[in-house]
């Protein structure tokens, strides 16, 4: 029996609980329960760049592993949570 629950981004928003501080908050895709992550500007603007289809003044790390990526024919096909340590998120990543 697998307990993976697949996830897609339904909001990304600024924190009512820190300043310079903003929550991704992610749905299940056959279900009604949602993960709020807090995370810093710089992703919040980064996941705002893929959700508005925009391009960004300059490529930043994300964007030069996806072009290494696609270059190289290797896929993202899974990103598995395996761990939640003291509010951190920790993930395992399959190629």
């Amino acid at each position: 029996m697998s307990n993976r629950i697949e996830l897609e981004i339904v909001a990304l928003s600024t924190s009512s609980l820190q300043s310079q501080t903003y929550v991704v908050v992610l749905g299940e895709v056959n279900g009604v329960r949602k993960l709020p992550i807090v995370i810093g500007v710089n992703e919040a603007q980064a996941i705002a760049v893929i959700l508005e289809n925009m391009r960004s003044t300059r490529p930043l790390t994300h964007d030069l592993m996806k072009n290494l990526m696609d270059s190289t024919h290797i896929q993202l096909t899974e990103v598995i949570i395996s761990k939640i340590q003291e509010g951190v998120f920790y993930c395992k990543t399959h190629l």
